[in-house]
């Protein structure tokens, strides 16, 4: 099962990335703005633009087209669910529930492994021989994108609010930050 929240964050993305390619943020201003405002009204968003300037910088690391960009970001959720929620395929969020053992919450989960891979970004930009995982930059930032937001729709749920009601203030306030 895959999640239309995450799928319609998907498509959201997607067109900003078509229609607004020149405003995207850095990687690194926008994860500035996440470590600012996560626990605020204003984190989804935040969330959204680093997704956004993750899918946007691997479009420019690997040459494909933002569709097809799209297009393996929806293959691979619908992959990784599969893996992973295994046992418990109604919940496509439960791996990332786990947290809760150790009194996270799932949408801090998220945050924690986000981290991990803009940590990865950094260590690859520094230096490319880090590189000892044999994970490439390319699957990094896919992950580094998806994880914001899979957080939007763990955000969504712990304040009860709908992905649809975010979606619609997110096309209300113009991009927090400057590329």
């Amino acid at each position: 099962m895959s999640s239309p929240d995450y799928l319609q964050l998907l498509d959201l993305v997607k067109n900003e990335l078509v229609n607004n390619e020149l405003a995207t943020p850095t990687i690194e201003s926008a994860w500035e703005s996440v470590l600012d405002y996560y626990d605020e009204l204003a984190a989804p968003d935040t969330l959204i633009e680093l997704s956004i300037a993750c899918f946007a910088e691997l479009a420019r690391t690997t040459g494909l087209s933002v569709s097809d960009i799209m297009d393996n970001a929806i293959a691979l959720h619908k992959g990784k669910n599969a893996g992973y929620a295994g046992t418990t395929p109604d919940d496509p969020w439960s791996n990332f529930r786990a947290a809760t053992y150790f009194s996270i919450t799932a949408y801090k989960g998220v945050l924690v492994r986000l981290s991990d891979k803009i940590a990865r970004l950094r260590s690859l930009a520094a230096n490319p021989a880090n590189d000892q995982v044999n994970e490439s930059k390319a699957d990094t930032l896919g992950d580094a994108g998806a994880y914001p937001l899979i957080g939007v729709c763990l955000f969504a749920e712990e304040c009860q609010v709908s992905v649809g009601l975010i979606i619609e203030e997110f096309h209300k306030r113009p991009m927090q930050m400057q590329p």
